[in-house]
């Protein structure tokens, strides 16, 4: 989302590219800074609540850009916020493959959420950016808002649903 959502909105009100890059830069810090403690954090949460969590702040972060986003400011603390939550999202989809699957059966897991996770950085970036072009970047930002919350919100179901039969792994 970051690339396709934010760097044309913040081009589209009249930044440069210092001021964009500058942007990316600010999400990229909260990322390396969620990954040096993400252990703790996935212990202190467990993957179900950290799942909710995350796509909440995504989704509430993904609809404060249009109202708090004009100002350079407040974008800087978005994009920080962004890449916090990104930073925790990528390594946990592996995490959680890893976690409930069988020692027999890991490199299939984990093949599984690699190629899914390849597809949707050619689905997302593809779908928004038709989303984009009809309805407008700012729109943009209120269904990828809502999106993330209504997944946060189906977490408790699809958790349980996707890691059914499925107990934790203790060797991982």
């Amino acid at each position: 989302m970051a690339v396709i959502l934010l760097v044309p909105y913040l081009r589209e009100l009249g930044n440069g590219e210092t001021t964009v890059g500058l942007a990316r830069t600010v999400g990229l810090v909260g990322s390396v800074a969620t990954g040096v403690i993400f252990g703790k954090i996935v212990a202190r949460t467990g993957q179900q609540n950290l799942y909710a969590l995350v796509l909440s702040g995504m989704g509430v972060t993904m609809l404060a850009v249009p109202i708090m986003g004009t100002s350079l400011t407040p974008m800087i603390v978005l994009m920080f916020f962004y890449g916090t939550f990104f930073g925790i999202l990528a390594p946990l989809y592996p995490l959680t493959a890893s976690t409930y699957s069988s020692q027999e059966q890991r490199g299939v897991a984990m093949a599984y959420v690699g190629l899914y996770w390849g597809a949707a950085q050619i689905v997302v970036p593809a779908s928004f950016g038709v989303i984009a072009a009809n309805l407008g970047l700012e729109n943009s930002f209120w269904l990828a808002g809502l999106m993330f919350i209504c997944f946060a919100a189906a977490v408790p179901i699809l958790f349980r649903f996707l890691t059914k039969g499925h107990a934790p792994n203790p060797n991982s």
